[in-house]
């Protein structure tokens, strides 16, 4: 079984985004079984989205497709709390900011991490703080989708995959798409040639 933990998703979608959203779920399962996180991105302060899966019996789906729910808090101000877990199966959250990067490894109740990959990140990152985040079940992601658009891009993720795989030792890392559209889709066996 496959997974992609990151497929961006909008609570306003309209046709056009809906018929991309259903070409990347059904790309996804002519692979093998699948299961996906449809991915909403709020602020600190946004009132919380919901997430509507689309109907998958009308993919013609050639494998099961297993959907979850993911919310990602993008912020650079310290979160008081997350109250959040009832309404998503996985909650992750991204930062420019160091102090809350820390915090996010240290106390916030959140699954995942992930970072802006179309842009260097301003703080180093510190394999004492990663290693508490990892003795707390928390996983690091790492998203491609940026990585084939832009070379800087590509760089960017580069330098922060190596930087995780250093500190991790390879665990609790994540690859996960953050594909807007189906051309952006990779079988997991391809990654590695990017």
């Amino acid at each position: 079984m496959y997974h992609d933990l990151n497929i961006p998703y909008s609570s306003h979608l309209d046709r056009s985004g809906l018929d991309k959203l259903r070409l990347i779920l059904s790309k996804c399962t002519q692979q093998n079984e699948y299961t996906v996180a449809l991915n909403v991105t709020m602020n600190h302060n946004q009132q919380v989205p919901t997430i509507t899966p689309p109907d998958i019996s009308t993919l013609g789906c050639k494998y099961s497709l297993n959907i979850l729910k993911r919310v990602t808090i993008d912020t650079d101000a310290p979160l008081d709390a997350i109250d959040i877990r009832g309404t998503y199966d996985l909650i992750a959250l991204r930062t420019r900011n160091a102090q809350v990067f820390e915090e996010a490894c240290l106390r916030y109740d959140i699954d995942l991490i992930t970072f802006h990959f179309d842009e260097r990140i301003s703080f180093e990152l510190d394999p004492t703080v990663i290693q508490k985040a990892l003795d707390r079940n928390i996983y690091f992601e790492l998203c491609y989708a940026d990585a084939i658009k832009d070379k800087q891009a590509r760089t960017y993720t580069l330098q922060i995959a190596r930087q995780l795989i250093e500190y991790t030792k390879g665990k609790q890392v994540i690859i996960s798409s953050g594909a807007d559209t189906v051309s952006e889709i990779r079988h997991p066996f391809d990654i590695f040639y990017l």
